[in-house]
């Protein structure tokens, strides 16, 4: 059903509603006065009806028995009672019921007080109130007696429903004419306009310039439409200023991205600059303690001379190590096959290997290994590398410290690892030399080192990174500054129970 369609249905039912309401409330106020002044005459009616009975009594004879002559020409509708010396002597009302009683009562009532009295009789309720089914006059009579006329209000009801289906009817008529011409006023002035908006909204194209246009100058509509076409000339400037700044915009991160790039590459030369220095370093010593050995040992003893090709052959050794250190850095490995590996006894059995007193100074190492779970997928050997690692990094940073202590703890990760799921946090704490913040942005870089020439190569860290990448974990440092210790945090993560028990 099209939407003008519905509108129309709804003006014209609620003009149909509203109407309807007005005149039924009308009809309501205009029959309640009706009803009002046909019961104040039969009010007056039965005042002068009992008035003319009075009369007849005054000029009857005194001891007649035969009363039949008062209700003449009071009309069918009106029946009386006379009671003299406290005895019913004539009585027309036939009443019963609730009639009677309350007629008996009214009786006593006139007969104590000798003044007259008015009751109507009702009945159960309508839409125009309490029925009034009866009225009641009572006079006191001088020779000791009461007059009572019973007005029967038939002829009122009769009157109110007379008025009510003649009122219907023009309810009818009138309610169909006026609602056909309200609501042609209605379609002329509300729908018709509305219609021409919504045939205007529905061909709007963005290319034009209004989009209503009024069809009578002055009326609301008008001042709708020249509202509604400010609307959208503000919102086409709008839309303009948001495609120029669109347009900016990419321009801009077109831009960024450059400068990104730029910044990439030049970090990459800056990257390969620094692995060239560290790389010439490393090789370039041993490579000319090599040299000066060879020219050495010609003019050498036959014992002297042994000593320093053992010394050149160390050497080598040593370049060596640091060329396959950088291959496992730049093409790491894919593992042959992973296992499960018990991260907190790997730990142990690293802190406790034999040998490593002398290695780690003195350094007291407590463990605190207090995660739930330990077990994570990966290669043994590659995890013992980076533990020893860390631990070889934490007895060289304080050895200059009194007492050197290194605190290794394990919890359950509160952030999971990148690839999701469960996760152990290993946390390495000591109290050594700790790490300046110039350095803490190069720290996993190769070739970077804070000890002495011929002490570190600078690869350990590095390989270690990718070790701990390569899991599916995660590896950082973190220090208060110079000689306030070091913090680096390792996250793996941990395999699922079932995975597990496999």
């Amino acid at each position: 059903m099209p939407a003008i369609f519905r509108l129309r249905l709804k003006i014209f039912f609620t003009l149909l509603f509203f109407l309807g309401l007005a005149m039924l409330l009308s009809d309501l106020v205009l029959t309640l006065q009706h009803q009002k002044e046909l019961v104040q005459g039969e009010v007056v009616r039965a005042g002068l009806a009992a008035r003319l009975v009075r009369q007849r009594l005054a000029v009857a004879p005194a001891g007649q028995d035969d009363w039949s002559h008062l209700g003449r020409d009071l009309g069918p509708d009106i029946s009386l009672r006379l009671v003299l010396a406290g005895s019913q002597v004539h009585d027309t009302t036939n009443a019963q019921g609730r009639l009677a009683q309350r007629l008996s009562g009214l009786v006593a009532a006139v007969e104590k007080n000798q003044q007259g009295r008015q009751l109507f009789v009702r009945g159960g309720f309508s839409l125009l109130g309490r029925q009034h089914l009866a009225l009641l006059t009572a006079q006191p009579l001088g020779r000791g007696g009461v007059l009572v006329l019973v007005s029967d209000l038939a002829r009122v009801r009769q009157g109110l429903v007379a008025r009510q289906r003649l009122f219907f009817a023009y309810l009818f008529l009138n309610l169909t004419v006026l609602t056909l011409l309200a609501y042609q006023r209605l379609a002329r002035f509300v729908i018709r306009p509305l219609q021409r908006l919504m045939h205007q909204a529905d061909t709007y194209r963005d290319e034009e310039d209004f989009l209503f246009r009024p069809g009578m100058a002055g009326d609301d509509f008008a001042s709708l439409s020249s509202s509604l076409n400010a609307m959208l000339g503000r919102i086409s400037r709008d839309r303009e200023k948001r495609q120029t700044m669109v347009r900016e915009l990419e321009g801009a991160n077109t831009a960024l991205c450059q400068a990104q790039e730029e910044v990439i590459r030049a970090e990459k030369l800056a990257s390969v600059g620094r692995l060239s220095a560290g790389l010439a370093h490393e090789i370039g010593n041993p490579l000319g303690i090599v040299l000066g050995y060879l020219e050495m040992v010609e003019d050498l003893p036959e014992e002297e001379r042994a000593d320093c090709l053992a010394r050149g052959v160390a050497e080598i050794q040593r370049i060596n190590t640091i060329l396959r250190q950088l291959l496992d850095l730049a093409r790491p490995q894919e593992d042959a096959g992973q296992e499960v590996v018990a991260v907190h006894q790997l730990i142990s059995d690293v802190c406790q290997g034999p040998g490593l007193g002398s290695l780690l100074g003195g350094m007291a190492v407590k463990l605190d290994l207090g995660a739930s779970g330990d077990r994570v997928r990966g290669d043994g050997e590659k995890l013992r590398q980076v533990f020893l690692n860390l631990l070889l990094n934490s007895a060289d940073a304080c050895r200059e410290q009194e007492s050197p202590q290194l605190q290794i703890s394990s919890r359950n990760s509160k952030a999971s690892p990148p690839g999701g799921g469960a996760a152990i946090e290993i946390v390495w704490r000591d109290n050594g030399s700790g790490i300046a913040p110039a350095d803490r942005e190069t720290l996993f870089d190769p070739f970077f080192t804070t000890k002495e020439p011929g002490h570190g190569t600078g690869l350990g860290l590095s390989v270690s990174y990718m070790i701990i990448e390569g899991l599916g974990g995660k590896i950082s440092a973190a220090s208060p500054g110079r000689a306030q210790g070091a913090t680096f945090t390792i996250t793996l993560p941990l395999l699922a129970e079932a995975d597990g028990k496999v």
